[in-house]
């Protein structure tokens, strides 16, 4: 998308409807980890400081990725950038389910960080590109909202999900959920 790329009509609000399934994705995933925690505590054996790792390496990962996401998203843009971050938090999550061990959990998580660091970026320039000026406080207040809705969503579905299914069930439904969303985008 370049700036003049605005459309009007509904169309524009449905992409906002799309932000905030994105963000709503971004906070189930990272929260899936810490919903899950005693699971993960006890099949690999994890002392505390050992899980406090794996949620560390989520964090310097995203505090990273936060600085390089808005000059990447200018320069190659939401089209490619958007659906790309995605894809990789989408794996990175399912994958999740499949790690053997800490070192792979860890770098999993790390790869969550990464792509979620361009949630923002990625939806502020699209509401920039697609929005009225008068239009973008109400568009990325939608957006945004994706963050209170994810971390309210993320309880039930997560601890369902891990009561029907086991642990590994809400990164892979998780995982499989951004899957679709970049198919919609």
């Amino acid at each position: 998308m370049k700036a003049g790329d605005r459309q009007a009509g509904p169309s524009r609000w449905w992409l906002c409807g799309l932000l905030l399934a994105a963000t709503v994705l971004s906070y189930l995933d990272r929260q899936a980890l810490s919903l899950t925690a005693d699971q993960l505590i006890a099949e690999y054996g994890l002392s505390q400081e050992q899980f406090g790792g794996i949620l560390a390496a989520f964090r310097h990962s995203y505090a990273l990725f936060q600085l390089a996401g808005g000059w990447l998203v200018d320069a190659f843009g939401v089209r490619l950038i958007y659906p790309a971050a995605i894809g990789l938090w989408s794996v990175a999550g399912a994958m999740t389910a499949f790690a053997p061990g800490i070192g792979s959990i860890s770098a999993c998580r790390f790869v969550l960080g990464a792509g979620e660091a361009f949630n923002w970026p990625s939806a502020l320039r699209t509401t920039e590109q697609m929005m009225e000026p008068a239009e973008r406080p109400l568009a990325n207040g939608i957006f945004n909202s994706g963050a209170a809705l994810g971390a309210l969503l993320a309880p039930p579905v997560v601890t369902w999900l891990t009561m029907q299914f086991g642990w590994r069930s809400a990164f892979v439904a998780t995982g499989a959920t951004g899957l679709v969303w970049i198919g919609v985008w």
